[in-house]
């Protein structure tokens, strides 16, 4: 933008001292007589509208930038701090809400849990393993939603999409700029983020829910373990539900005993510990 107006006033200067003077006797002469000098008078004359010219074209291409960019800081931001505080609050009132209705539970036990559940604590007044499959998914699904993962996610979407209303899809382009602004760097850093953000996600849940889904099923004894300590649930059930939950750091089990009847699987406890880590500290590492 600097260098736009820069050049500008350039031309500007340039404009001012090549137009010729109406108000000089001489040249006004020259004018009225058609004389030689005529020629190079109205060379001058046309130098100085192709200099408007490339003025208007100048001001017209830097408009677009200093417009957006202008409205891109006029936005009103809400504060990561507030986001994040509201984004938990509704996830948590909702999910509070859900459960009491299904399982008939206190409302302030409903909050509890889903308290527990977004905010990853693990700690329950009731036996979760006793909910039905609708109440365990929308565990699953608390869980999932307040993951640092997720939080992560929430101001970056917010971002996106405040600066997405600003301008119509063309002006992404890169090519569309000579000078690219900084918002429009912002937006594609944004964008990459995002999508790095949940193919990791992706990435790790595959990995480690197909890697424990194979042991399983190829084992008889950890398959016959599954359903003794977890009646009624399936086997993708299973590891989709202790997946998230490690994952997330939560720590919430179908098992009334928790992991204690696995403490001789040892390579479905290297999972979830793989897990763990991917969801804490590994996370901001691999980024």
């Amino acid at each position: 933008v600097f260098f736009i107006r820069e050049v500008s006033h350039r031309l500007q200067l340039e404009m001012s001292a090549t137009e010729p003077d109406s108000t000089d006797p001489q040249v006004s002469s020259i004018l009225s007589a058609g004389e030689p000098g005529f020629s190079f008078i109205r060379h001058h004359t046309s130098v100085g509208s192709d200099i408007d010219d490339i003025e208007g074209r100048a001001r017209a291409e830097s408009n677009l930038i200093i417009r957006s960019k202008g409205e891109v800081k006029s936005k009103s931001q809400v504060p990561f701090f507030v986001g994040v505080v509201f984004w938990i609050v509704f996830v948590s009132l909702a999910g509070a809400i859900i459960l009491k209705v299904r399982e008939d539970l206190p409302f302030i036990d409903a909050l509890f849990t889903s308290i527990d559940a977004v905010t990853a604590t693990g700690l329950a007044t009731h036996d979760i393993t006793k909910y039905d499959t609708t109440s365990k998914c929308l565990i699953v699904l608390l869980m999932q939603l307040g993951s640092a993962t997720m939080l992560a996610l929430v101001p970056i979407a917010i971002r996106i999409r405040s600066l997405r209303q600003i301008v119509t899809y063309g002006t992404f382009n890169l090519s569309n700029f000579r000078r690219v602004p900084e918002w429009v760097v912002e937006y594609k850093a944004l964008v990459i983020l995002f999508r790095v953000v949940l193919l990791y996600n992706l990435l790790v849940y595959l990995v480690y829910g197909l890697a424990m889904f194979l042991r399983i099923i190829f084992s008889q004894a950890t398959r016959e373990l599954v359903h003794e300590t977890a009646p009624g649930t399936s086997i993708l059930g299973w590891i989709v539900f202790h997946t998230v939950s490690a994952y997330c750091n939560v720590g919430f089990s179908l098992m009334p005993n928790a992991l204690i009847p696995f403490d001789d699987q040892t390579f479905l406890k290297f999972c979830l510990c793989m897990l763990i880590l991917h969801g804490n500290v590994g996370f901001p590492i691999v980024l």
